[in-house]
């Protein structure tokens, strides 16, 4: 099913900022070491990978849409089930019905479909992040309990990109280099609003918003991935009394 998300990821293919290739290849695998595509130095503080779209015509219509969305939402399903490595264009465009011609008329390579997934993947979490900071220092149970629902929610939308990235960058270190501090950029957002939440800080922020990230992400992995026999009410329930914990912590202990 074509999410909201997968459609406006089409909007920014569109853009005019989208960069077309010539090639209709996938490009080799970058190892670690290597050299980025663009050849261009830069340090991991402010490496921006961006994914390679291409633009066949000045307005794509409804038809070109509706293909860049079932490539994005087929993709997502693959790689859940079969994981980053795993996946193949030629099994994305059989079981998205379509030619590989029609695939790399948008997407130069898989990594291209992975960074695409990307964009909306970290504009989505830093959403449910800010909504826990309206809960305000006054929250309750039930507040933290839907918030972690919201959580769940957008990992069933994007939980695929995220296992799949992981995955990925162990083979690209241009991709582990720019996820890095992305990931700890958002876990200090996420560990200065549990601190707001609780009323005082309590140790190192990025930290423990990366534990409360670990948290989350296990528990939906075991629930969604693994399948453990969990009811969904009572792991809401226990996931927020679990957030709670970490929130009501006192100011100074031990």
């Amino acid at each position: 099913m074509v999410t909201a998300d997968e459609s406006s990821t089409a909007a920014s293919i569109a853009s005019p900022d989208a960069q077309a290739e010539p090639a209709t290849t996938d490009r080799p695998r970058r190892r670690r070491g290597e050299s980025s595509r663009t050849g261009s130095s830069r340090s991991s503080s402010d490496l921006v990978v961006a994914p390679h779209l291409r633009r066949p015509a000045a307005e794509l219509g409804p038809r070109a849409q509706r293909t860049i969305d079932l490539i994005l939402s087929t993709t997502k399903d693959i790689l859940l089930s079969r994981g980053y490595a795993g996946t193949t264009i030629d099994e994305i465009t059989r079981a998205a019905g379509i030619s590989r011609a029609s695939f790399y008329t948008y997407f130069p390579s898989k990594r291209d479909v992975l960074l695409a997934m990307g964009l909306h993947a970290h504009r989505d979490a830093q959403a449910v992040i800010g909504r826990l900071a309206k809960i305000g220092d006054d929250w309750r149970l039930q507040d933290l309990r839907c918030w972690v629902s919201e959580y769940f929610a957008m990992q069933d939308v994007h939980g695929s990109f995220s296992l799949s990235f992981i995955q990925a960058a162990q083979e690209d270190d241009e991709l582990l280099r720019a996820g890095r501090p992305n990931l700890l950029n958002l876990s200090r957002r996420l560990g200065l609003i549990m601190d707001a939440l609780r009323g005082h800080p309590m140790g190192d922020p990025t930290q423990q918003g990366m534990l409360l990230f670990s948290m989350l992400d296990r528990m939906w992995w075991m629930w969604r991935l693994d399948q453990a026999p969990f009811d969904e009410s009572e792991l809401l329930d226990n996931t927020a009394l679990a957030l709670a914990a970490l929130l009501e912590a006192p100011e100074h202990h031990g």
